[in-house]
């Protein structure tokens, strides 16, 4: 039977080694969240549906027709292009990690920014129902996870 340290220590052991086996992936995590978040951009991210004289007219427009959406589509492929450097071990893989989290921040906050954009509206929301669409959320979805493999793989190189 294994005595109490024994066993906090192989608690402690696991909690590290789970953390460890992860951050190994950082790069792909990356790289997946990347390409998951291209296919969000060309999702719709707001559906517009004007009804005038009983006759209804409805838009669907993607997440990168907003400005908000092309800078998220320019850290998706910045990162991924820089988590592919790092996977073939290119270049200097701390300032690459820092590069990341930037980025990926900056793609966080953008894709945060973009529903409550659309839920202001402003004068159109009195002619028109405006509902949020897939590409929105899955946008905010992938940016947070590419956020978490940078950090991850900022951790891993000791970056900070």
């Amino acid at each position: 039977m294994a005595s109490e340290t024994e066993l906090q220590a192989l608690r402690d052991t696991s909690d590290e080694t789970l953390l460890d086996q992860v951050s190994l992936h950082a790069t792909k995590i990356m790289i997946g969240a990347a390409v998951v978040g291209l296919i969000a951009a060309f999702l719709p991210a707001v559906t517009v549906a004007l009804s005038i004289l009983g006759k209804t007219a409805t838009e669907s427009l993607a997440v990168w027709r907003d400005w908000r959406g092309k800078f998220d589509v320019l850290a998706y492929i910045s990162v991924g292009v820089m988590a592919a450097l790092m996977l073939r071990n290119m270049a200097n893989p701390k300032k690459l990690a820092i590069a990341c989290v930037i980025a990926s921040g900056g793609a966080v906050l953008l894709a945060l920014w973009l529903p409550l954009s659309i839920r202001g509206g402003g004068d159109v929301k009195e002619l028109a129902e405006i509902s949020i669409g897939i590409g929105c959320y899955l946008n905010i979805l992938t940016s947070i996870v590419l956020a978490a493999g940078a950090v991850l793989q900022a951790k891993r190189v000791n970056a900070f």
